[in-house]
């Protein structure tokens, strides 16, 4: 800063001379050094702030990185898990398929065994209704000869009291005739 009151003006051509007050740049020159030193020192703690603040994060990081190491590991063991299980799941899928192969073909031997019993039991049936229509037959047979036997019982049994009654009426007239006799 210039002090204005100090300075002559030059008459011709004459350079300008200015003359500092040198109580006033002390005084500026301490000003500025003080904010330079103000400053200094903000931008000093500033920095220990910056460091601070970028050992926070450094730490942050770290726990972050041990943390996705940590969750890598989980992944893995799952992983690991999953392919135990898909091993096993084939496993038992390789049972279960063979095990509906066995029931298939015992299935399909029932299924034969069945088809053969029922057409036995076809022949069998057979067999007993042709028995059973022989035995109707035979008994229609029967209950018209025992028809036929009762009518010839019936005649028989007629001509026997005929017969009895006529040896009857013979032995009245025999009596008769010895009782006139005697």
């Amino acid at each position: 800063m210039t002090n204005i009151e100090n300075t002559q003006i030059p008459a011709d051509d004459q350079e300008l001379q200015v003359t500092p007050d040198k109580t006033k740049s002390a005084t500026g020159w301490k000003v500025a050094t003080a904010i330079f030193a103000a400053g200094a020192i903000g931008a000093g703690a500033w920095g220990l702030s910056v460091t601070a603040t970028n050992n926070d994060l450094e730490a942050q990081v770290t726990t972050l990185e041990q943390q996705i190491d940590g969750l890598q590991g989980t992944v893995d063991d799952q992983q690991a898990a999953g392919k135990a299980l898909a091993t096993l799941g084939k496993a038992e899928i390789a049972t279960l398929q063979a095990e509906l192969a066995g029931l298939t073909a015992a299935y399909d031997d029932m299924q034969k065994q069945s088809e053969q019993v029922l057409a036995a039991v076809e022949k069998e049936y057979q067999a007993a209704e042709e028995a059973l229509q022989t035995a109707e037959e035979a008994v229609t047979a029967a209950a018209a000869q025992q028809q036929v036997d009762r009518e010839a019982y019936q005649n028989a049994a007629d001509s026997v009291v005929a017969a009895q009654q006529a040896v009857l009426d013979l032995l009245i007239e025999v009596i008769n005739v010895v009782e006139s006799a005697a």
